[in-house]
């Protein structure tokens, strides 16, 4: 059996059993192999093609399953990850594996990961993340006016003038939140304030970070030629959470070239 055989008989299964034996096989591969390009790009074409979207998919709804099944907390999930992370560092010290091997098993195993953060994801947004927090004298909690809104409305602590084009007006909603790690919030004006009004959020979509603590503070400009009065109580924006995908930055020469290219604003002619 070939090398890429041997890849594609034991590496294409998304589950952690499967992916072990796949870097058992890898690291039965001598070391030298890896320096070559053409099989650095086959094996990594042969992986490609075994884990498509379908089986992917597959494997992600049976991890989502699981996760429902056994009802895990965000802390639980998040040990879950770090205990994946464990086994193939384990394995790359154990075995001493260097160089082009490491970064091809790295990919390997980057593949479960992908698929365990894709469940983790999924798992928590079918259910309702509880989000503690903290008022201050006369603020109102954030509030779903139907059912199955996608935000939840803010709401002025108190009265306030917006003079006519002003900009960055500071709106206390008085509400602090401790959002789960791994989590963001984000604030948008509500629809009906761009319908309606001359407001204008100074920020565009405001974006909250889990480590803030102090409170939700709503920026607006007043482009409009009148004064704007807000009373305490009235909704003023609106705000949903979400997960944070950060990425690893990367220097490279160059970039695949697309048939887009290098058209810069406005290249596809509007």
């Amino acid at each position: 059996m070939s090398n890429n055989d041997t890849l594609k008989q034991k590496a294409l299964d998304a589950n952690i059993d499967e992916f072990v034996k796949a870097i058992t096989a890898l690291i039965e591969i001598d070391d030298d192999a890896f320096d070559s390009d053409e099989l650095f790009e086959d094996l990594s074409r042969e992986l490609e093609e075994g884990l498509g979207p379908d089986k992917l998919n597959e494997s992600c709804e049976d991890l989502v399953k699981f996760f429902q099944e056994e009802h895990y907390a965000d802390k639980d999930l998040e040990q879950g990850r770090k205990e994946l992370v464990d086994i193939v560092n384990t394995i790359i010290d154990e075995n001493k594996i260097t160089g082009r091997k490491k970064d091809f098993i790295w990919v390997l195993w980057q593949k479960i990961l992908d698929v365990y953060d894709t469940a983790r994801n999924r798992y928590l947004m079918a259910k309702k993340i509880e989000l503690p927090i903290k008022l201050d004298e006369n603020a109102k909690l954030p509030t779903y006016a139907h059912e199955n809104d996608a935000c939840a409305d803010l709401y002025a602590r108190e009265d306030q003038t917006l003079k006519a084009h002003s900009l960055s007006n500071k709106i206390d909603t008085g509400v602090h939140i401790a959002l789960p790690k791994g989590w963001k919030a984000c604030i948008a004006a509500r629809s009906s304030i761009g319908a309606k009004t001359g407001l204008r959020l100074s920020n565009a979509v405001a974006q909250i970070d889990e480590g803030y603590r102090g409170p939700l503070i709503i920026l607006y400009d007043n482009h409009s030629d009148s004064d704007y009065e807000i009373k305490a109580g009235d909704r003023i924006a609106q705000m949903w959470i979400e997960p944070v995908y950060q990425f690893a930055a990367k220097q490279v020469d160059d970039l695949d070239d697309t048939e887009r290219s290098s058209g810069g604003l406005g290249s596809t002619g509007r």
